[in-house]
């Protein structure tokens, strides 16, 4: 983690990430805590707002023109969310975020950032993780 606690590349994405918990100058703690057990969090907040560990990670998602009906969400990749937690169970900074992930080096065409994100961010996919809606 030393990309965030000042002792290494703290400038290489800019000023967009400066320190642990905190981006552009917001704590995350509260909206998007890390270090608690997923399995805590499925049986808190139950299928109907989190995904299931054994689901994979999504690749793209179907909008949906009917009000009321869900975007149908693609989960045809090869990592499933377990496999980006800590111990299979465990929320950190890397079940998000794989600062060696090639796939996801460079932003889609149009877009400025590069968050070095498991899944894209584009269409909420990278939210789309672990949140059903």
């Amino acid at each position: 983690m030393s990309c965030h606690d000042g002792v290494n590349a703290i400038d290489a994405h800019g000023t967009n990430m400066i320190g642990y918990g905190v981006f552009k100058n917001k704590d995350l703690s509260n909206t998007h805590p890390i270090g608690f057990s997923y399995d805590d969090a499925m049986n808190v907040r139950g299928g109907m707002e989190l995904v299931d560990k054994d689901q994979y990670l999504p690749t793209s998602i179907t909008v949906s023109e009917t009000a009321g009906v869900y975007n149908q969400v693609a989960r045809n990749g090869s990592r499933k969310v377990s496999d980006v937690l800590y111990q299979g169970k465990i929320m950190t900074c890397s079940s998000c975020h794989e600062v060696h992930n090639c796939a996801n080096v460079k932003p889609d065409p149009g877009h400025s950032y590069n968050y070095l994100l498991w899944a894209k961010l584009e269409q909420s996919l990278i939210c789309l993780s672990c949140h059903l809606k």
